[in-house]
């Protein structure tokens, strides 16, 4: 039976794709009307977070997805997730080097309105991408630099308005996709283990500093975390491999920093897929406890290029030095 609620929304996060696979992931909840602009007052920013973590989702919701002639039916999970991972084929020939729309809608929902997905289609002259994680290596969060405190601050009582980007983050960025300049723009991928409850939040704190549009990686949380996994098979390594495996002419540029275990999920890839790492480049508190191990990583990396930085400034050095940055 059609429902005619108003108040479920289809949260179409950023996806990627190449001339013939496409991925997009999204979720099905009950619209709390968040409000993303709201810059004062203590109570609502305490009521925003809850709304954000306290998700009603809506289990086993029927998607269609439609992308010019090629259309696709999914269901979501028992937690609202779905996912378009699909090989297909276009009469017409594809926009490289941009975004493309998809359209998103709920059969059984149909008062609930139709959304819009986006899928970036990088071009095939692009010669490097850039994965970069988002927690301390270019939003300041307080894991690396600071106490659990911060940490919690930061996350809970902050709007997207009052944080802050590691210092040279945007600069960083905009100079490696190539932003301003006349060459092919580069692809730029968000990694974090933040979860997905964050994701307008995140997009929204990217567009303020102006950084490169692109998708953004989260995770789901629940009680499946408790069980630990081999690192193979944990959400970072199992991004990584996606993206890889979606442009294996491409080589990538990684980011991250020492507080979050990038390092190994990096090196990982550099086993599986060396020549497709064109460097590593991991942010590390000075002196700090776990800075010695990613100086020893780096000074024992000789075909793979690992370096710890304190500052990313040292990232724009040495990557012009490299001739990755026009």
């Amino acid at each position: 039976m059609k429902s005619r609620r108003k108040n479920i929304v289809t949260h179409v996060y950023r996806g990627f794709a190449n001339e013939n696979r496409v991925y997009l992931h999204g979720r099905v909840l009950k619209d709390k009307k968040i409000d993303y602009g709201v810059t004062s007052g203590w109570f609502q920013k305490v009521k925003n977070t809850y709304n954000r973590f306290e998700s009603d989702e809506i289990p086993y919701a029927k998607v269609h997805v439609q992308w010019d002639e090629l259309s696709w039916a999914l269901v979501c999970d028992d937690e609202g997730y779905f996912t378009l991972d699909e090989f297909y084929q276009l009469n017409t020939p594809v926009s490289k080097g941009g975004w493309i729309s998809l359209t998103v809608s709920l059969p059984d929902y149909p008062e609930s309105g139709v959304f819009t997905g986006e899928v970036v289609i990088p071009d095939e002259r692009t010669d490097l991408g850039v994965i970069t994680d988002i927690d301390d290596t270019i939003l300041s969060t307080g894991t690396l630099d600071a106490g659990w405190w911060e940490v919690m601050k930061n996350t809970f009582f902050r709007t997207h308005f009052q944080r802050t980007q590691v210092e040279g983050a945007s600069d960083l960025l905009s100079a490696l996709a190539g932003e301003g300049q006349s060459k092919v723009k580069r692809p730029v991928f968000y990694l974090s283990n933040s979860p997905w409850n964050l994701y307008n939040y995140l997009v929204a704190f990217l567009d303020q500093m102006n950084m490169p549009r692109g998708p953004v990686l989260l995770r789901d949380y629940g009680i499946h975390l408790l069980r630990r996994k081999p690192r193979a098979l944990r959400h970072k390594a199992k991004s990584l491999s996606r993206i890889f495996s979606m442009y294996p002419q491409m080589k990538f540029i990684l980011i991250g920093d020492a507080a979050s275990g990038d390092v190994d999920y990096y090196l990982d890839m550099v086993r599986s897929q060396r020549n497709q790492v064109a460097g590593i480049y991991i942010r590390i508190r000075e002196n700090g406890r776990k800075a010695r191990r990613i100086l020893a990583i780096s000074d024992s990396e000789h075909e793979t290029k690992v370096k710890a930085v304190n500052r990313l400034e040292e990232i724009i050095q040495d990557s012009r030095e490299m001739g990755w940055i026009y």
